[in-house]
């Protein structure tokens, strides 16, 4: 759907936050399908701060605050860095071992958390490992090769490696009946619910049942599977990987479809994760408190910063509709505290160091079964809790961080400073017998001792917190310009005001078609299919399949007035869940005439700066004119040549969907409907005949009177009978379909089928009241005289270049001549003036 136009008090309101827990009983409804559900846009303007430094200053507005133009530097800084992942990354992949390795130069052994945290990184942006990554025996890095080497590998059930291991075996599709994976799960689950103190025995029996079946031979092997030791608590970033990794198990599904987490551990899995949360609260208020009160020695940074991301993860409105309803107290589920989440990031971010880092703070695992030195892992590198931060919380919170740019652009600087190289010297292959010198590029933890080499885990977790940031900017940006011109904020798909539109039809190559049937098949369902489908359904072959190819970004709509061309538009919108915004003639002109060609570049950049967005382009045909008119003047041409570029370069970006929407195709230049400038052209036409009755028999059903009947005298037989208003409704109908009724566009159409809804409640519905309440509406029509006859002749020339990208024309066009090399020339028909020449190139 879609939210209010965005004005500065938008980012004041604040909308119920969807939580993961209360979309499971809608996640098990159909599990081949399900994904995870976005939460709700919640965004809100923080105080004021400038840029600290790096980026121009010239996009902050009188607020203080980033805006467009530094935004879009330090994404452009941010995608820089980006576009080196996979020349980095690949360097520390073994191809032998089948896995991502610590450090090279260090040994010979595979690293499951660098493995793991690899396939994350791929995963999170497939396209940018095209060619190098895939399902296929034969890609230099192939996928299930690697899940392959990881259910392998000897698994030490401690919590942090086991989170990675299960979000990672679950976003590459594991068998969800694998012994090993189902071990992970109730090794999680029960080492996170004793580290919460909850009384395993009493409210765990199934989980515990099935850890003392893994222990004493579970493995399928006939051997006792490894266990974790029990914890009497656990760090808050222990949790947050806990937490993650089980919710990732609870709403995945493998590749047939089955649940990972058994419906006998749902209740179990409810409980463990409301306390978590009730826990995380806890923590999160604690901390505070330390920090307010200036205890420094009680008061933990990553304690804070990490039960606030947990208490993001578990809090939601469960009381509401969609609860989760399998055993669990909502009572105990403490809502989503928006007051302590801004309190808590602003003392996140005032403890960053003049480095762009954090401090070291506390080791991860104080507790437990093992006490790690002093070493890097020990430790939360900054980059985990920074791309951990904008991951979870900007979901649908995007605002909270534009106060915090300047300090986000601090970290990307650090990033770009920091690259560590190093050179593997004497790397010997013992199969080969081939020796060469290996390059390695990344980064290394602050924790870890100076004048060491790049390291993997280090490296990927940088690399996965850009991604983040370029979410973050990209979202920002977003908001910027939706304001600025008025747009309306995407929040989630919603169908609704699709299905009420009225259809209408089309004809394309000869074959009657449907207009909503064919927008939806040729644009939005190759779209929803592209951005719900798993990164790993489209790895064929060597690398990744172009998810784009088939997918539509530009559409001409044209057609006489009324015919809801906007209305099409908004509804595509609130389909898709996307944003929506219209440029208009006014847009281009709000600097004045002489200013126009350097406002229509100023529109394009912004423009071409969105994503998932619809955009409308209406009424703009002084800027698509002929140029073959000679009555044009040159900047008119100009303007038209300056226009058409920038809609092609619109087009090329493929992250938005534009409309042309005009009442007079006939003025447009040639070059506008030339195959390839625009995607599809369909003429939008009046309501179709059925879908006028539809709507009229639904009139008659809400108001309960479906059944009633009208009088009608049979010429035939010279009675009276009595029939069903709906079939009386649609014969008239029919009768005066060619001459009128096909003419009266949405709005007329609403209206005198209302009119008809009196004379049927009244009982006075006749041929002859019909007919006159007919003629009374056509008076006033707006389709009538040199409307009318376009209206028809379009009806005849339907443009689709996305079919076989031919042009078709009314029987009445006259061939001219040939022009060049494969080109007609064509005189246009009847009703489109009678100088137009169009010059037509068919492939």
């Amino acid at each position: 759907m879609l939210s209010p136009r965005l004005s500065p008090s938008h980012f004041l309101l604040k909308n119920p936050s969807a939580s993961k827990l209360g979309t499971l009983r809608g996640l098990r409804a159909n599990p081949i399908t399900s994904s995870r559900i976005p939460r709700h846009r919640d965004s809100l303007h923080a105080p004021t701060m400038g840029l600290a430094s790096g980026p121009p200053s010239q996009g902050a507005n009188a607020d203080g605050l980033v805006h467009f133009d530094e935004l879009q530097a330090i994404s452009g800084r941010v995608e820089m860095l980006r576009n080196r992942q996979v020349t980095f990354m690949r360097g520390f992949y073994n191809p032998k071992l089948k896995c991502f390795q610590h450090n090279p130069a260090a040994n010979e052994r595979p690293s499951i958390s660098s493995t793991c945290l690899a396939v994350m990184t791929i995963l999170k942006d497939p396209k940018m490992w095209t060619g190098v990554a895939g399902r296929a025996s034969t890609a230099e890095i192939c996928l299930p090769d690697m899940r392959d080497s990881l259910m392998e590998a000897e698994w030490s059930m401690d919590p942090v490696q086991t989170s990675q291991l299960l979000i990672a075996m679950t976003r590459l599709k594991q068998p969800a009946d694998s012994p090993k994976m189902q071990a992970a799960i109730t090794n999680l689950m029960i080492s996170t619910a004793s580290a919460s103190g909850i009384d395993t025995k009493k409210k765990m029996p199934v989980s515990v049942k099935k850890l003392k079946e893994w222990a004493s031979g579970g493995d399928g092997q006939g051997k006792g599977g490894k266990v974790a030791s029990a914890r009497t608590e656990q760090s808050m970033y222990l949790t947050y990987w806990c937490t993650q990794a089980l919710f990732e198990a609870l709403q995945g599904f493998d590749a047939e479809g089955r649940p990972y987490v058994p419906s006998d551990q749902l209740a179990e899995m409810s409980m463990l994760l409301e306390r978590v949360s009730a826990l995380a609260y806890d923590e999160l208020c604690r901390q505070l408190a330390f920090n307010y009160a200036g205890d420094n020695a009680k008061f933990e940074l990553v304690q804070l910063a990490y039960a606030l991301l947990v208490h993001f993860e578990t809090s939601g409105d469960l009381t509401k509709e969609g609860k989760m309803n399998l055993g669990s107290n909502d009572d105990r589920m403490p809502p989503l505290n928006m007051k302590l989440a801004e309190k808590a990031l602003d003392v996140i971010f005032s403890s960053q160091m003049e480095n762009g880092l954090w401090p070291q703070g506390t080791p991860i695992d104080p507790v437990g079964d093992k006490v790690r030195g002093d070493v890097g892992n020990s430790f939360v590198f900054s980059f985990d809790m920074l791309g951990s931060l904008l991951a979870t919380i900007s979901r649908g919170h995007v605002e909270l961080f534009r106060q915090y740019i300047p300090q986000i652009h601090t970290s990307l600087k650090w990033a770009e400073d920091n690259v560590v190289e190093s050179v593997l010297s004497g790397y010997c292959d013992v199969d080969t017998r081939v020796s060469s010198g290996t390059f390695l590029r990344g980064w290394r933890s602050n924790h870890l001792k100076d004048g060491g080499g790049p390291i993997m885990w280090c490296t990927a977790q940088v690399f996965l917190a850009l991604t983040q940031m370029r979410v973050l900017l990209s979202e920002l940006t977003n908001n910027d310009i939706l304001m600025e011109f008025g747009g309306v904020h995407g929040i989630e798909p919603d169908a609704t005001a699709w299905r009420q539109l009225l259809d209408a039809d089309l004809e394309l190559q000869g074959e009657p078609a449907s207009l909503k049937q064919s927008l939806d098949d040729n644009l939005m369902t190759p779209i929803v299919n592209m951005e719900s489908r798993d990164p790993l359904d489209s790895m064929t072959g060597l690398g990744l399949s172009g998810s784009s190819s088939s997918v539509k970004y530009s559409l001409i709509l044209y057609g006489p007035p009324g015919t809801a061309k906007t209305t099409i538009c908004t509804s595509m919108a609130k389909k898709l869940g996307w944003s929506f915004m219209t440029i208009d003639t006014a847009d281009f002109l709000a600097e004045g005439l002489a200013h126009v060609a350097s406002r229509m570049t100023y529109i394009f950049d912004k423009l071409k700066a969105l994503q998932r967005c619809v955009i409308l382009f209406d009424e703009v045909e002084e800027f698509c004119l002929d140029r073959e008119d000679k009555t044009l003047t040159m900047e008119s041409r100009m303007l038209t040549t300056a226009m058409l570029t920038q809609l092609n370069d619109l087009r090329r970006q493929q992250k938005c969907v534009f409309i042309v929407a005009t009442n007079r195709l006939r003025s447009f230049d040639a070059a506008v409907t030339r195959p390839g400038r625009f995607d599809l052209i369909y003429l939008v036409g009046t309501p179709a005949l059925k879908e006028r009755h539809a709507r009229f028999v639904k009139r008659l059903e809400n108001e309960g009177i479906h059944n009633i009947t009208q009088p009608v005298f049979d010429a035939s037989t010279q009675k009276v009978t009595q029939e069903l208003a709906s079939d009386v409704v649609y014969e008239y109908l029919l009768e005066d379909w060619d001459n009128h009724v096909r003419f009266l566009n949405f709005a007329e159409n609403e209206a005198f089928m209302e009119s008809v809804m009196a004379l049927v409640r009244s009982k006075q519905l006749s041929r002859e009241a019909f007919q006159a309440l007919l003629q009374r509406t056509m008076v006033t029509a707006t389709i009538q005289g040199a409307v009318k006859e376009e209206y028809v002749q379009s009806m005849q020339l339907h443009v689709d270049p996305s079919v076989e990208r031919k042009l078709f024309f009314s029987p009445g066009a006259r061939f001219i001549q040939r022009v060049g090399q494969g080109g007609l020339m064509f005189r246009a028909p009847f009703g489109w003036g009678t100088d137009l020449e169009t010059k037509c190139f068919a492939i």
